[in-house]
């Protein structure tokens, strides 16, 4: 099982943004030096007054010191982009790594995003479809020709293929049955946000499984997650550091308009350690361990993405948790062999 770090590029209002920017950086190298196998930034626009710096400039100057890790990004939102632009972006960051570019794409939820860009959200499906079927022609062909219903054109020329031949996997996420589905259909792979907990998890990926096959499509070879992910000595410290800045997190998931987040914010505030069991991890290396070998024997989970930051937790407590994923990934590659 492969594991990675996703980078928080969200700060809130006043921060020190140049400093954070010198934080990104000093996590990648961190990550690199304890041997993790993956990085990973997500995209929205428009989220004042939170500042967020922008996926794909920040994964470019990642490249750079990256080393052999895998440069991903969870997620892209296709349905409210160019396809072409998103495709030569990506081909471009793909000849940056050699090769090492994960496309992870997404619908979106946030009504200012769709308003913003000029596209309508209720289209947002067909519409990254469509675009993810173009996206892979300009990854794969001399000469493209399409006519759909948003993108038409004939005898267009990419300014570039990507280094990986065929182009960089396309895992795509969602959590309604709809996305899914999308995935199942359309994906090399289907990416899972944080929220479900584990048996909520375990039915979804059972029902994009049976979607694959309803297809006539083979189990895909990889299989991510993502979670919420912090570690310090003992649980008890560790629900004490990070708590208010996850609940945090996640209240401003639900003002966004996230419906899952909207759905937990109730059971969030009642208990939050009872709202994480069985969904996020958080403990000591020891119990963090043992919940990433489950993951990988019990679920078939390939590629775990470890977010580490949220909105106000301390530098040092960042650095803190991704050296101790080192640990772990260390002795789950031990108990494997």
């Amino acid at each position: 099982m492969k594991i990675g770090i996703f980078l928080t590029t969200q700060f809130e209002e006043g921060e020190n943004l140049s400093e954070s920017l010198d934080f990104i950086y000093d996590q990648v190298e961190v990550a690199k030096s304890v041997g993790l196998d993956s990085v990973w930034a997500g995209q929205h626009f428009a989220t004042g007054p939170v500042d967020m710096f922008q996926m794909i400039p920040i994964l470019s100057r990642i490249a750079s010191i990256s080393g052999e890790m895998q440069i991903g990004t969870a997620i892209s939102l296709l349905s409210m982009q160019s396809p072409i632009r998103v495709a030569e972006e990506i081909a471009t960051l793909d000849w940056m790594t050699h090769g090492k570019v994960i496309f992870g794409a997404g619908i979106g939820y946030r009504d200012s995003e769709f308003i913003s860009t000029g596209h309508k959200k209720s289209m947002r499906g067909k519409r990254f479809a469509e675009a993810i079927e173009l996206l892979r022609l300009w990854w794969n062909e001399e000469v493209v020709s399409f006519d759909g219903h948003f993108f038409s054109m004939s005898k267009v020329q990419p300014s570039l293929l990507p280094y990986q031949q065929g182009g960089p996997k396309v895992w795509i996420a969602g959590e309604v049955e709809a996305s899914i589905k999308r995935a199942a259909k359309i994906g090399d792979a289907w990416i899972p946000l944080p929220i479900p907990n584990n048996m909520e998890f375990s039915q979804k990926l059972t029902f994009f499984r049976e979607q694959r096959k309803k297809e006539g499509l083979q189990d895909t070879v990889d299989q991510p997650l993502m979670r919420e992910v912090y570690i310090s000595e003992n649980v008890t410290s560790a629900y004490d550091e990070v708590s208010p800045h996850l609940m945090k997190k996640y209240k401003t998931y639900a003002s966004w308009g996230q419906e899952e987040s909207a759905d937990s914010i109730n059971s969030i505030e009642k208990n939050f350690r009872d709202f994480c069991s069985e969904r996020f991890l958080i403990g000591s290396p020891e119990t963090i361990t043992e919940t990433m070998l489950n993951y990988k024997n019990n679920f078939g989970i390939t590629h775990l993405i470890c977010r580490v930051q949220w909105p106000g937790l301390r530098h040092n407590q960042v650095i803190n948790t991704i050296k101790l994923i080192g640990e772990c990934s260390r002795a789950i590659k031990q108990k494997s062999n």
